[in-house]
């Protein structure tokens, strides 16, 4: 079955009213602007997919492989992305408040403008990552500190 395909079938599931993707394969699928609130892609194997603009508020990723992966201005808001892997990816402008990250691994990754309100990143592990004006309100840093950072200044 082909990206377009799978994208298709996943989205003709998921409107007769299916949730549970875990260990779906997507790589590469084009699920732009896509309504998947509350969708479970856990440990699904995301490299490449575009979810940009779309909405995966309430969803659950635990575990899943997002290398190369585009959620630019999605809505991730209290998304549990535990233990997921995340390299090469683009966050820019993405809502991942109230979001949980813990135990993840975020490489490389680009995370400016990103709306990190809330979000729990203990235990994360990140490198080669930007997050110029990203939003920090009582969010839980890697090192288990809440920081509030917003719009570049400290309070």
């Amino acid at each position: 079955m082909g990206r377009r395909e799978r994208a298709q079938e996943l989205l003709r599931k998921y409107a007769s009213g299916e949730r549970d993707f875990t260990s779906i394969n997507l790589e590469g699928a084009c699920l732009r602007e896509a309504d998947l609130r509350g969708i479970i892609l856990n440990d699904a194997y995301l490299r490449g997919v575009n979810l940009e603009r779309a909405n995966l508020s309430d969803a659950s990723l635990r575990g899943a492989g997002l290398e190369k992966a585009s959620f630019q201005n999605a809505d991730l808001s209290r998304a549990n992305l535990s233990n997921t892997l995340i390299r090469q990816a683009d966050l820019r402008g993405a809502d991942l408040s109230d979001a949980n990250f813990s135990e993840s691994c975020i490489i490389e990754t680009d995370l400016r403008e990103v709306n990190f309100s809330r979000t729990n990143l203990s235990q994360v592990e990140w490198s080669d990552i930007d997050t110029s004006d990203a939003i920090f309100y009582e969010t839980t840093m890697p090192d288990g500190r809440v920081r509030n950072l917003n719009c570049s200044n400290e309070e």
